[in-house]
């Protein structure tokens, strides 16, 4: 069979005659979601892009400003009492969409692209194969709280849909124009759309050729992009009005183009060959894994059918996967960090394994063909079943893993946390994940605990964080000032490549948080996690106090409750859930030692034993409770 696509197919077609299927897809998905969505404020950078949203600020690297514009206009919607409830929800029918799109594109390839006759095996092969990519953990874990990546997986699927098809039109300048409009579109929601392009360059010249590349067409796809992704225009604007949330702070066009390049990053990217090396072996465990390792063999079934059909299709789907994988494995972060990255892989996936399951189709048709009708729609319900038993076993299984219904640890967590901080505190952290990203959120959308200040104790590594609050917060800030300024002119070396002295950075960096928390001793409590390193105000007493150390000049021990949620017991296997669980273990600990010394014997022990319900492997609270009730603890 000639490599070369048949003829066009117009998508107003495909998504009027053909929405059903992809249309079923998308609500079952999303009705999945929703008995399976977070109710509460999620971990890592939820708080922070719910803040943003909610408030219009400006999120982390890199920016998101459609996510952003999108999601405020979706808070207003009255679809529940919370707005963070609206905004999961709304996150969880973005990835369903996604999940329908998938569909669609999947289904056009095989018949425009990969030579499949038979439109309904067809379309059962590329429901089979959405689904199962749409069950993942890296898939579906995105639908399940805010998150950008949702959007991105809706706009992954739209994007290959619509470029698909322009390619077959090759001339038909509204098609191109709409492609470009949404390939803008996508760009305005992640920058991480760059991995699309290596492909569809490559799909270009491959079926449409350098005769396509006209001045006209440049013009026409460069004009469309770039009223797509206009809305970065958006940082800009908002960054100079300085909102609660204002990262980057992008008012110069040295920082705006820093923030949407994601420069903070760059200390992560490419840094090993060792890491490269991790994270590609972390990928080749998880994916097999996690599409529970029989569609595996349908993924290298269709692989080779592919390539037999049409060798240019199949380098061009192969080429999307490699690129995204040559991205990802080089980001040296943590696994769990880098699993969204993936992305583009799985989606990608999904075209090989609708592939295999179609050759599936195929091989059982030629097998049971001449024995007669009967036994010619059992052969084709034998595989249809196969599919589906496949579909429901990974829905099953990584539906347990996922789950977030009643995760709300994050929001108990820091609301346990606040109860031990006194009126108009000051709170230095290092806990972005679990506490000062989930407050973002509690405070500047829900009112909890307007009083409190939290910095965040490496963000204070950045010039835009110290000039942001130095504005924001001059009661905070201000008497502090010679010592902030002086830490901006060496750190902006560093954030500029420019040659700098690593010691002299990091005793400015050290002085100045210290300065700060002399300087406000004076006139508020002041609090630091367990985590935060005893270079900051290094003369003054670290005083446990529930889930927080005061810092004082003199040592004043009091009594502080430590409450621990019942939430704490959710998903013992997850990092984030046994971390939370260290840190209230640690807590427990440090104040049953505080008790003690205090002369409470009985409340020191009782503290331990909590200790050690949290963390049964915090083996110092087990040791401290056999020197406490041995007597053999120095008062």
């Amino acid at each position: 069979m000639s490599s070369e696509p048949r003829n066009p197919l117009n998508v107003s077609r495909v998504l009027s005659s053909k929405a059903a299927p992809a249309f079923a897809i998308g609500t079952g998905v999303f009705l999945v979601d929703l008995v399976l969505l977070s109710r509460g404020v999620g971990t890592v950078d939820a708080g922070e892009l719910a803040a943003a949203a909610a408030t219009l600020g400006v999120p982390h690297p890199t920016g998101y400003p459609l996510f952003t514009l999108l999601m405020h206009l979706v808070s207003y919607l009255p679809l529940a009492s919370r707005i963070i409830v609206r905004l999961n929800a709304f996150t969880a029918l973005l990835s369903a969409a996604g999940s329908g799109l998938m569909f669609l594109s999947v289904r056009f390839a095989l018949v425009k692209y990969m030579g499949v006759k038979n439109e309904l095996h067809a379309a059962i092969a590329a429901v089979g194969a959405a689904l199962l990519v749409s069950f993942t953990t890296v898939f579906w874990s995105q639908a399940l709280s805010i998150e950008v990546y949702a959007l991105h997986e809706f706009f992954v699927s739209l994007v290959m849909l619509l470029f698909l098809d322009a390619v077959l039109s090759k001339e038909d300048e509204r098609r191109w124009a709409l492609f470009a409009y949404v390939l803008g579109l996508s760009f305005a929601n992640h920058m991480t759309t760059l991995l699309l392009v290596p492909g569809m360059m490559a799909a270009f010249f491959l079926f449409v050729g350098r005769r396509g590349v006209t001045r006209r067409f440049v013009l026409l796809i460069l004009s469309f992009g770039l009223l797509g992704v206009s809305s970065y225009a958006f940082l800009l604007i908002r960054g100079h009005e300085n909102p609660a949330l204002n990262w980057g702070y992008p008012t110069t066009l040295e920082r705006f183009v820093n923030h949407i390049s994601g420069q903070q990053y760059r200390t992560w990217m490419f840094s090993s060959l060792d890491a490269a090396a991790r994270q590609l072996g972390h990928f080749i465990e998880l994916f097999p894994r996690d599409i529970l390792y029989v569609p595996v063999v349908l993924l290298a079934a269709g692989v080779v059918r592919v390539m037999r059909r049409s060798w240019k299709a199949g380098a061009v789907f192969l080429l999307l996967i490699v690129t995204c994988l040559a991205y990802a494995v080089n980001f040296d972060v943590e696994n769990k960090d880098i699993e969204s990255y993936f992305l583009l892989a799985y989606i990608t996936s999904a075209f090989f394994i609708a592939a295999g399951a179609a050759w599936l189709f195929e091989g059982v048709s030629l097998f049971v063909r001449g024995r007669g009708k009967a036994v010619e729609r059992l052969g084709t319900a034998a595989v249809v079943a196969a599919i589906g038993v496949l579909v429901l076993l990974q829905a099953l299984t990584n539906g347990r893993e996922v789950d977030e219904r009643d995760n709300i640890l994050a929001e108990d967590y820091t609301k346990a946390l606040l109860s031990n901080a006194s009126q108009n505190a000051l709170v230095i952290s290092f806990q972005w994940d679990y506490f000062v990203s989930p407050f973002l959120y509690l405070q500047h959308v829900e009112a909890l605990r307007p009083d409190v200040v939290v910095i965040d104790k490496e963000l204070m590594r950045r010039s835009w964080y110290v000039e942001s609050l130095l504005r924001r917060r001059p009661d905070v800030m201000g008497e502090s000032a010679v010592e902030c300024d002086a830490f901006i002119r060496e750190v902006r070396k560093f954030e500029r490549n420019l040659p700098y002295d690593g010691a002299v950075l990091d005793r400015l960096y050290y002085g100045m948080l210290t300065s700060i928390i002399e300087q406000n001793l004076p006139k508020r409590p002041v609090y630091v996690t367990y985590e935060v390193e005893p270079q900051l105000a290094p003369q003054d007493f670290r005083i446990p106090s529930g889930l927080l150390l005061r810092i004082k000049r003199e040592f004043a021990w009091e009594p502080a409750e430590v409450r621990i949620p019942s939430s704490l017991s959710l998903r013992g296997d997850d990092p984030l859930v046994k971390q939370v669980r260290r840190w209230f273990a640690v807590a427990l600990a440090q104040n049953a030692l505080a008790a003690y010394r205090g002369g409470q014997l009985s409340r020191a022990v009782k503290q331990l034993d909590d200790a050690l319900r949290c963390d049964p492997t915090f083996y110092q609270a087990s040791d401290l409770k056999t020197r406490v009730l041995q007597g053999t603890l120095t008062p």
